[in-house]
């Protein structure tokens, strides 16, 4: 994508450090109207790019999972896309109704794994949480390698603003996200290092699910009286 679309783009550049100077530059791109806030390599060398878009004509591929633009919020839909290893083309393209999916991990079978704030027409049956629990929920989304499946959705959040920014997916496929609660009644386990909210702003959590988004293993606050939120995204 060679042109600049006004008031929000994002950018795709690689460069090579074998290189010096100019020619460092071996790939740059803008990004149809629309900004990665996190991309995953893949061993095959493609990249998935997740993020959000305004652009109601960002580019969609054929049998992706969601082709019409309609985010969580009006104006905003999210986005995950997968280029070819010479980062020149689209392989897989879809819009999903989380805003904005701050991070994302690839599964040992190729699955993208997803995390933001998300609504309930992304939670699939048998999800650990179904139901709007009250605020934004944190929602966990994982999507099959081609973009066309959505495989499972689930929520995950108390009564308040729930958060999730940092994901990692382990060998057997279980999930690890992270992020800030507001919830008192943030589901923690028996026996996690910290059960009780500290108060504040927020706290941070550290969260596993199964590899099928069914269960919460373990769950735990990690903070105290005063703000507490993990960033680092989790790899």
């Amino acid at each position: 994508d060679p042109t600049f679309a006004p008031l929000c783009d994002g950018f795709l550049s690689v460069l090579d450090p074998a290189a010096t100077g100019a020619a460092q530059l071996a790939y740059s791109s803008f990004l149809f109207g629309g900004v990665f806030e996190h991309i995953v390599l893949d061993p095959d060398g493609s990249l998935v790019g997740v993020g959000s878009t305004s652009n109601l004509a960002f580019p969609t591929t054929p049998g992706a999972y969601d082709t019409e633009f309609g985010g969580l919020f009006e104006s905003i839909d999210g986005i995950v896309c997968r280029l070819d290893p010479d980062l020149k083309s689209i392989v897989a393209s879809t819009f999903i109704n989380i805003w904005p999916p701050w991070d994302a991990a690839s599964g040992p079978d190729g699955s993208i794994t997803l995390v933001g704030r998300g609504a309930l027409s992304v939670v699939t049956p048998g999800a650990y949480d179904a139901t709007a629990n009250g605020g934004l929920d944190a929602s966990l989304v994982r999507l099959d390698g081609s973009l066309g499946t959505l495989q499972w959705g689930t929520l995950l959040g108390g009564d308040e603003d729930d958060d999730a920014f940092g994901v990692a997916v382990d060998p057997s496929g279980a999930v690890i996200v992270t992020g800030l609660t507001v919830s008192p009644d943030f589901p923690v386990t028996p026996g996690a290092h910290d059960t009780v909210w500290g108060g504040g702003l927020g706290d941070a959590f550290v969260s596993c699910l199964s590899a099928d988004g069914s269960q919460l293993l373990y769950s735990s606050y990690l903070g105290d009286a005063g703000t507490s939120v993990i960033i680092p995204m989790l790899k």
